[in-house]
């Protein structure tokens, strides 16, 4: 597997229910070329995603995309259309 030409967001619960050998990037470092940015969020594993961890999670998750997508220019096609791309 080649490591991914980007920046991978890595949200990180505040409480964690387990041993890590990698405290601070999760094993993910290998995966990238242009580091991972950490994003700590409230709650741990199992309850994040659920009240009242889980506005405080949206409103991280909602400005990283923000964030990431105002730095991107629309990718075109050859008549000038935008084309939707996944990354």
């Amino acid at each position: 597997m080649t490591p991914y030409d980007g920046v991978i967001d890595l949200y990180k619960v505040k409480t964690r229910l387990y041993f890590l050998d990698d405290l601070e990037f999760l094993g993910w470092k290998p995966y990238t070329t242009q580091g991972v940015a950490i994003h700590e969020i409230a709650g741990d594993h199992k309850t994040f995603l659920f009240s009242p961890f889980d506005k405080e999670f949206g409103k991280i998750l909602q400005g990283v995309m923000d964030e990431r997508t105002a730095k991107k220019e629309p990718v075109k096609d050859l008549r000038g259309k935008v084309v939707l791309k996944a990354v």
